[in-house]
Parts: C-alpha cells; sequence; structure tokens
C-alpha cells in the first residue's frame, strides 16, 4: 500500500516527532554533523523516507525532490559512498542540492548499503561553508556506520519512529530519475579485478624460506619441519618470521594461504 503526499506529511514521524529524532542523532553533533536523512527503496519500488530536518523534509516531498535523488540511481547499489561535492549533478538532482543548502543540507556524504530486498541510502549533511567535512566524513566512516547501526536500534524500539514504514509511497518512475555523471561510470572494475587477480605478490624468498613455507603449507609445525630440514625449531621459527615479514603477514595461517594463492 502506497500514500499519498499530503498524507504523508500529515502523519509522518519526521514532521510530527521531530524532537525525537534530533535525540537520536545526537551523537553525529560530537563530529560536526547537523543533518542525517535515510531512504529505503523496495524491490517493488516504493519508498520510505526519514529526516532530522522537518522543514527540508517537507519542502523536498512537496516539489517531488524524490523524484530526482540518487536512491533513483541506474547504478547497482553495492556497498558504497558518494561525496556529493564531487560529483557533478544537472537538471532537478543539481536543483534539490542546490536548494538543500537553504535548509541547512549541504555538502552530503552518502552511504549506499544494499539488503536483499532493500538497498537503503544514508545521507549525512552540514551547512554550506564547511566543505572540510568532506574529509571528517571519510576520516570517520567507521563512526558514521557505528550510527547506523544505532539508528537503525532506534527505529526498531520505537513504535512512533516505526509509522513511517508504513508511509511508503512510489516515486515517478518516468520521471527522469537521478541527473548525475561521475568518470566513476566510466571505471571497468571487473577488468581491474582481472588485472589484480593475474599480478602474483611473490617476493626473493631463500632456499631454506621456500622449503620452510611448502611444508608449513602442507601441514608441518614447526618441530616437524625442522626434523624433515635437520634445523633446530628455533632457526624454523627464525625462517618464518622473516617470511612473514617479507610478504607484510601476521600469522602462519596467513602464511599457508600466502603459499597456495602464489605457489600452490
Amino acid at each position: 500500500m502506497t500514500t499519498d503526499i499530503s498524507t504523508l506529511l500529515a502523519k509522518h514521524p519526521s514532521v510530527i516527532h521531530a524532537d525525537a529524532i534530533q535525540d537520536m542523532i545526537k551523537p553525529l553533533k560530537n563530529i560536526g554533523i547537523s543533518y542525517f536523512s535515510h531512504a529505503r527503496i523496495y524491490s517493488d519500488g516504493s519508498l520510505v523516507t526519514n529526516a532530522s530536518s522537518p522543514e527540508f523534509f517537507s519542502f523536498y516531498h512537496q516539489q517531488e525532490f524524490y523524484n530526482f535523488d540518487i536512491h533513483l540511481s541506474s547504478l547497482d547499489c553495492n556497498k558504497s559512498y558518494v561525496l556529493w561535492d564531487l560529483v557533478p549533478h544537472y537538471g532537478k538532482t543539481e536543483e534539490l542540492y542546490r536548494l538543500g543548502a537553504q535548509f541547512g543540507v549541504f555538502h552530503t556524504f552518502t552511504i549506499m548499503q544494499p539488503s536483499f530486498t532493500t538497498n537503503n541510502f544514508y545521507h549525512f549533511a552540514v551547512k554550506q561553508g564547511n566543505d572540510h567535512m568532506n574529509q571528517v566524513y571519510l576520516s570517520n566512516i567507521d563512526l558514521l556506520e557505528k550510527f547506523i547501526q544505532h539508528y537503525s536500534v532506534c527505529l526498531a524500539n520505537d513504535s512512533e519512529l516505526q509509522q513511517a514504514i508504513d508511509l511508503a509511497f512510489k516515486p515517478d518512475c518516468n520521471s527522469g530519475g537521478y541527473f548525475s555523471h561521475s568518470t566513476a561510470d566510466d571505471i571497468d572494475r571487473q577488468e581491474f579485478l582481472k588485472c589484480i587477480q593475474q599480478t602474483k605478490q611473490t617476493f626473493h624468498l631463500s632456499r631454506r624460506e621456500q622449503q620452510c613455507l611448502q611444508l608449513l603449507a602442507k601441514g608441518y609445525t614447526a618441530k616437524s619441519i625442522g626434523r624433515e630440514l635437520q634445523l633446530s625449531p628455533k632457526t624454523i621459527y627464525f625462517y618464518l618470521d622473516n617470511l612473514k615479514k617479507k610478504a607484510g603477514l601476521r600469522t602462519k595461517s596467513e602464511l599457508v594461504k600466502y603459499y597456495w594463492d602464489n605457489y600452490g
């Protein structure tokens, strides 16, 4: 069941329970972020939205900007990050971003997270003129993802905020969608990964190091390697430590994987 926009604005917790949402986003203010919103789009095309600014939330829906936002992107929604300042937008999408500044919603950073039945878009923003926040976002992605977990728990435990889920509506699929072009669109990820996988991460190993690595990969312990090579366990540990340093690894299991990836 979908909801018309006037009903949505009259009943939506982003409007009628704005104080509760402001309380929920208090952790973000400790790292300088003043705005948060969430868009969840389902496999049938219906959309659920939430935002910390009731004024911008109302304006956004009244102007039907949901028809031109990133949740309608034709890109695959892999887990990814978007700095809006660095992505060229045009048409109604550019208008959305420009007018958002009037409501203190600018220098936006979006975390896109897919799930089995939905795609989720989490937006963080600040007032115009704080472009240094782009670096803050990138330096604190771990904190933003922890906030997303906090938000999800708060939403699940608050029956009033959960009402947003019942106010789903469908954007206009014929509106033109998200207007953007990024150099990322031209990147061939599959070809990049193919090239990387063809590169063996090999280093120069001494004859003894090669012997130790091969036997370790076959399941030998340090003591049994020592017996096989007629060397003391202390010497074997020395060779294994050298191997870890050369390969930038920390554990024996990582050494075993390194062997099978590169010599097996």
